[in-house]
């Protein structure tokens, strides 16, 4: 998929996320430049955050995230870890975060 692409889908994938106050989403993508000079990523691990008790709110009654709150990037990167190791050393891939990391 094209930059623009990604974009979306780490904006799609925010919207799972079950948080009311901030959705956040996370993508590692493999990327590799294509002969004509036009870079295509390849999603490896995705992630959103959420309460790790299904079904318990994200937010605190003052509105502050609970510290127990799964965080998108950890999200990702525990489905990186759980994924089928890739073909190549683990080098070359990329990060992509719909908002930047949270006080918590």
């Amino acid at each position: 998929m094209n930059k623009d692409a990604l974009h979306k889908y780490v904006l799609e994938v925010a919207a799972k996320s079950p948080c009311t106050k901030r959705k956040v989403g996370c993508v590692i993508v493999e990327y590799y430049t294509v002969q004509d000079g036009e870079t295509t990523y390849k999603v490896s691990a995705e992630g959103f955050n959420y309460h790790p008790d299904l079904g318990a709110k994200c937010e605190l009654p003052n509105g502050d995230t609970d510290p127990m709150v799964i965080h998108a990037e950890v999200a990702a990167c525990q489905a990186f870890k759980n994924a089928p190791a890739p073909e190549r050393p683990i080098s070359g891939f990329k990060v992509f975060v719909t908002h930047p990391p949270c006080a918590n």
